[in-house]
């Protein structure tokens, strides 16, 4: 069982979108976040074109096209991986091909 405290938050912020939409664009976010001298609650959504991508992949595994949702689940995975070796990128965690 998770057990949280109850905090008080001066500042809250949502991010998501083309907020997030790159890797760039998160370092701004997590700048942002990290500069606050305050507390801060933070809610983060999906990134760029994520929620179009995952309605395109229902119609494809609605209408029986495995062969469109694979080809799309590799191009977000091409996406995804590109952008955490981007975040990454300068501590040395790169991830491992």
């Amino acid at each position: 069982m998770t057990t949280y405290k109850q905090q008080q938050h001066d500042e809250s912020n949502e991010f998501g979108g083309t907020s997030v939409g790159s890797a760039r664009l998160m370092k701004n976010v997590a700048t942002l976040i990290t500069n606050s001298e305050k507390p801060v609650f933070v809610v983060l959504s999906a990134m760029s074109g994520t929620t179009n991508s995952l309605i395109e992949l229902s119609n494809y595994l609605n209408k029986s096209n495995a062969e469109g949702a694979n080809e799309l689940i590799n191009r977000l995975e091409t996406k995804y991986l590109a952008d955490v070796d981007e975040l990454f990128l300068q501590t040395n965690t790169r991830r491992k091909p």
